[in-house]
């Protein structure tokens, strides 16, 4: 019970700090109580949690208090934006998870850029370089607490691999003098190009390591085929080897929902404010960073040359850039459909618009994979031997179970392709049903009240002070 709860705080904190981002954008706030739910019950941060990595989870849900501190001291709001930024930054360097710090650092200077070129347009240098200073300043308060920590990380970091010298590396190709892990390691968890597509069909490269394929799968049905117990053969079915993608393993795709994927497109066409096209470039910088290895022209140059990159590996965690920037630019996009002076038809016109990219990419994801991927990945040797020493010398046996194993991948990639269709389907029909005014909002806002009464009604009959109200 206190590991369940102590991991939901780690919600809790991810949800408050979203929420606080989307009042600093000023996101209608129940858009905005929608959106911190979004990015705070993301896959990626259930399977960190669950391997244990505390800190980026922490790290990952006060990424978006630092950023709503920012906007507020460019948008001159200073004491919200200074004391929000100093709270957000002292809470992310003292979680000491560096290397979401550095995605951070990214993000923000990338908004930099932006909001110097909107001070630029409107003649407000001025002001931007007095909030830039501001935040300098309040980054400097926010280190000086934890540089003890900082400080000891940098001098252990020497005796380590990641210092470059360390004695102990096994299978050092090469000699580092200015320290840094070599690039054989570091860039081992680099997502494959293709593997991007899992954040709308989740399991379009089989998911995580193993898998519960149930009795209904083609692995089960050979195994009883084979002879196997039905009892074994469910056992066995409940730990199936998906995963084919470039990675050594994975604990699960990174997905942040297929109807993110939908609001982020609709934003193309009511965000007018050309931060977006920043926003979504940072994103794009995030996917590419991910991909490591097999964009060795941009990920290779960065590990070379940018200040400290080489101490980080694990290429496929930058996929907190993206799944970050989409789900702020997805509601912003959805904030704007509802409240921008749009008539019906071209809200229609957009919904369409819309529903034809995402729901389209759905489809051709889900029918075309069969024809363009082969759900054969890189480390099925290791797979086929773990086959061989379960079935002996039965060689025939061994490829009955990897084809089933083959198939299995293929069904999961239909289903969740088909899954993800149904649910953009949905969102876009009860937003056409809104802008065709055969639902009002008003009618949504009093559900939402009665249903808010209905469980404090039912929480005060369990614990007291029962409402009739």
């Amino acid at each position: 019970p206190y590991t369940t709860l102590f991991r939901s705080f780690f919600f809790f904190l991810a949800m408050i700090s979203f929420y606080v981002l989307m009042c600093s954008w000023k996101v209608n706030r129940w858009i905005g109580f929608f959106a911190a739910i979004t990015y705070a019950l993301a896959a990626y941060n259930f399977q960190i949690i669950s391997s244990g990595h505390n800190t980026k989870m922490l790290s990952i849900g006060y990424m978006p208090l630092v950023l709503a501190g920012v906007h507020w001291v460019y948008q001159q709001k200073w004491i919200a934006g200074i004391t929000t930024t100093l709270l957000g930054l002292s809470v992310l360097v003292m979680a000491g998870m560096y290397q979401i710090d550095y995605y951070l650092m990214l993000i923000l200077v990338g908004f930099a850029i932006a909001y110097f070129i909107q001070a630029l347009r409107v003649n407000q240098l001025k002001s931007f370089f007095i909030g830039s200073v501001m935040l300098v300043a309040v980054a400097a308060i926010a280190v000086l607490p934890n540089m003890t920590n900082l400080m000891l990380s940098k001098e252990y970091a020497a005796y380590t691999m990641r210092g470059g010298n360390s004695e102990v590396t096994l299978n050092k190709k090469e000699k580092k003098s200015n320290g840094g892990l070599n690039k054989d390691y570091a860039f081992q968890w680099s997502e494959g190009i293709g593997e991007t597509f899992t954040l709308l069909v989740p399991n379009l490269y089989g998911g995580g390591g193993t898998v519960n394929a149930g009795t209904g799968s083609k692995t089960y049905e050979t195994l009883t085929g084979l002879g196997v117990a039905e009892q074994n053969a469910q056992a066995y079915s409940e730990n199936v080897s998906m995963y084919w993608g470039d990675q050594p393993f994975l604990a699960g795709p990174v997905y942040f929902g297929a109807l993110v994927i939908f609001f982020f497109v609709l934003s193309f066409y009511v965000v007018q404010n050309r931060l977006k096209w920043f926003i979504v470039g940072i994103a794009i910088l995030g996917f590419m960073m991910a991909w490591g290895r097999h964009f060795p022209a941009l990920n290779y140059f960065m590990f070379d040359h940018l200040p400290f990159y080489n101490n980080f590996r694990t290429p496929s965690m930058s996929m907190v850039i993206p799944g970050f920037m989409l789900t702020l630019l997805a509601f912003w996009g959805l904030h704007e459909f509802f409240t921008k002076p749009l008539d019906s038809e071209q809200q229609v016109a957009i919904l369409k618009k819309s529903f034809l990219i995402t729901g389209g990419l759905c489809l051709i994801l889900t029918f075309g994979s069969k024809m363009f991927l082969d759900f054969k990945g890189p480390n099925d040797d290791k797979v086929q031997a773990r086959l061989s020493q379960q079935f002996g010398e039965n060689k025939q046996a061994v490829a009955q179970m990897y084809d089933a194993l083959v198939s299995d991948r293929s069904s999961a990639a239909t289903k969740d392709g088909l899954r993800s269709f149904a649910f953009i389907l949905i969102a876009a029909v009860v937003l056409w049903l809104y802008a065709t005014k055969k639902i009002k909002m008003q009618i949504v806002k009093k559900q939402i009240r009665f249903y808010r009464r209905y469980f404090l009604n039912l929480k005060a009959l369990l614990f007291g002070n029962f409402r009739s109200d």
